[in-house]
């Protein structure tokens, strides 16, 4: 062992040095010594080596594994609480002292690696870091911050293997959810960068299999990041990277809201501490932050036994006049939160606003936007029967109409500003779009004269149901099917039904090659090819209902085309017959068999050349000429 120490190769020295400690754990602490020697020089592949040796001698013969290492103070107290201590006591005590020692500079060591350039060391390191975390409980505390700390690198890729090791971790042990979002709430408390944040974001969005004794601490923790980092990034100037981190954040708080409605008391508290900044939010952010803003608050505040706020209805009024909102892939969360933000309302006056706002909008939106508007004010008219009124061809007072008022003429020499101030008064009754508040904008007193434009819409289904709408209001029959009109009327569904193909049939084993762009026609598009006779086709479905039709009957008239050409071929060959003088009928040879002299000809033919086939294979010997000249006498 001696020469192996003295004259081997590294890995020789290390594999002697570990078997030393091996031999006897607590009294080699001069071998523990040379270890960590050789960790601390700057040659890297040494120091990774002695390193990796150095882990396994810590796990497997160091440190205990259910309790912690001792300080020399700390072991004297626990070990002789009458002060009187032996000669073996002592020496325990100061063994334990110094591998707790070594394993801080071991820990130190480890950690300056992790901000090495190499990417392999790094994540080397911190894969360490984290066996030694969820092996042995010593220095635990120290081990997490380490890892955590992590998410401040430069380098995106050490964040996110950091949510990998972490998720590592929660596996192995689940009751340390809330230690790790304690720290986690720790180091963003400190500041960090967007991109980092939006690696955070992701993990704890992803934190959901958490035990059930645990559950509400989790949640708290989970809230107290989520409004940290909030007020971090709503007092930053406004780029690409904070709203997509801001996004990010109102969409973890709207998940855990609609969740765990009833286990989050702190949420709240929280969300009634920040709603000035949630408002602020809902009209001076990006689409997708106003939207959810506003389903945050909806959440909390449609919770309880009251209705939402004033301000809540005048963002969501205002969220209305979003052009972008039309294309945007945000549409359905919007539609969801109109339909929610209505049911919650009890103001019939507000709600035909905010229904006329929308109706407006639907005259010039794409399809599937104007028919879940639709589908929104079918539904309104249910939860609001009061609401039912509007739906008549003339304007009206409202629900609650007033009598009508018979006043003279005034005279000539009644002054200008009576006649003016009855005119500003008829003024302000009549509906006004302007109004921030959809509660003044006087809409009750007025009808939903917007189903009648759409009456002449050019969707065959949204004229349909603009005319149900106006005759039967809330009783209107809507017949869809569906589950989201957003998906099942955009566009591009519309093309990939125009693009119908049937697949290409098998030959042998090779596999139907289809084109991506084309759909098999289904057996829908099947039933409306053979014909239903006009019986339950939609509106919308007549189109296609009618294209198969008519090309049956391309079809049909095809086969009557080629026929009627055939016929008239036969009359051209008829004319020329009698032309020629031949019989045009040619009824003489009907009962002779065509080409019969060239069959007699044929048959002639190939005995002869039988007879040749026979001769090449059997031929006659004939006499050899001879070479020799004959010579005249």
């Amino acid at each position: 062992m001696r020469t192996v120490l003295a004259s081997g190769t590294l890995l020789d020295k290390l594999s002697a040095l570990s078997m030393l400690i091996q031999r006897e754990p607590l009294y080699s602490l001069k071998n523990l010594g040379v270890l960590m020697k050789m960790a601390m020089k700057n040659s890297k592949r040494e120091a990774e080596l002695a390193i990796t040796t150095l882990k396994q001698v810590f796990i497997e013969h160091l440190l205990p594994k259910n309790q912690k290492l001792r300080t020399f103070p700390q072991y004297l107290e626990s070990s002789a609480p009458d002060k009187r201590t032996s000669k073996e006591t002592l020496i325990k005590a100061f063994i334990e002292h110094s591998i707790k020692t070594a394993y801080k500079l071991f820990l130190k060591r480890v950690y300056s690696l992790t901000s090495d350039t190499v990417l392999h060391i790094k994540k080397t390191m911190m894969k360490l870091l984290l066996d030694l975390l969820i092996q042995r409980p010593e220095e635990e505390k120290t081990l997490l911050s380490m890892v955590i700390e992590k998410y401040g690198d430069k380098d995106k890729k050490v964040g996110q293997y950091v949510s990998t090791l972490l998720k590592q971790l929660l596996r192995a042990h689940p009751n340390m959810t809330v230690v790790v979002l304690q720290q986690l709430g720790q180091f963003v408390s400190k500041g960090v960068n967007a991109s980092n944040v939006t690696t955070i974001v992701k993990f704890v969005n992803k934190l959901e299999v958490v035990p059930a004794t645990i559950l509400r601490q989790v949640l708290e923790e989970k809230i107290r990041i989520y409004f940290g980092l909030m007020n971090m990034y709503l007092k930053m100037k406004k780029g690409e990277t904070e709203e997509k981190t801001t996004e990010k954040l109102l969409k973890g708080l709207v998940l855990l809201a609609e969740k765990y409605k009833s286990k989050m008391d702190d949420l709240n508290k929280y969300v009634n501490e920040h709603s000035k900044d949630l408002y602020k939010l809902s009209y001076t952010g990006e689409l997708k932050s106003r939207i959810y803003a506003l389903k945050l608050l909806l959440a909390i505040e449609g919770d309880r036994k009251n209705t939402p706020s004033n301000r809540f209805y005048r963002s969501l009024y205002e969220l209305q006049f979003s052009i972008e909102l039309m294309d945007s892939s945000m549409l359905e969360q919007f539609f969801v939160l109109l339909l929610q933000g209505i049911s919650h309302d009890s103001n019939a006056a507000r709600v035909s606003a905010i229904l006329k706002r929308l109706l407006q909008h639907a005259g010039m939106a794409p399809v599937n936007y104007t028919i879940a508007g639709l589908l929104v004010t079918h539904r309104a008219a249910k939860v609001h029967p009061s609401i039912v009124g509007y739906f008549g061809s003339k304007e009206s007072a409202g629900p609650d109409d007033e009598e009508e008022l018979f006043r003279d003429v005034p005279d000539s020499d009644a002054p200008e500003e009576a006649e003016d101030h009855k005119i500003q008064s008829d003024i302000k009754s009549l509906y006004d779009w302007h109004k921030r508040d959809p509660q003044y904008a006087n809409a009750e007193k007025s009808c939903f004269w917007e189903l009648s434009l759409l009456c002449a819409h050019y969707h065959p289904l949204v004229s349909k149901w603009a005319k149900e709408l106006l005759k039967n209001g809330g009783n209107a029959e809507l017949d869809y099917d569906g589950k989201n009109p957003i998906l099942d009327f955009k566009v591009i569904n519309l093309l990939d039904r125009m693009t119908y193909k049937e697949p290409k049939k098998k030959i042998g084993k090779s596999t139907p090659r289809i084109s991506n762009t084309a759909t098999p026609i289904s057996n829908h598009w099947k039933s409306l090819q053979i014909g239903a006779g006009g019986e339950g086709i939609k509106p919308h479905e007549e189109f296609f209902a009618k294209y198969f039709e008519n090309r049956q009957k391309r079809q049909v008239s095809k086969r009557k085309d080629t026929e009627d050409m055939d016929e008239i071929a036969d009359e051209i060959i008829k004319g020329e017959m009698e032309k020629i003088g031949g019989d045009p009928d040619m009824d003489d040879l009907s009962d002779q068999e065509p080409f019969s002299d060239l069959e007699d000809e044929g048959e002639k033919w190939d005995l002869k050349e039988e007879k040749l086939a026979g001769k090449r294979r059997n031929p006659k010997k004939q006499p050899k000429k001879s070479s020799k000249k004959k010579v005249k006498l």
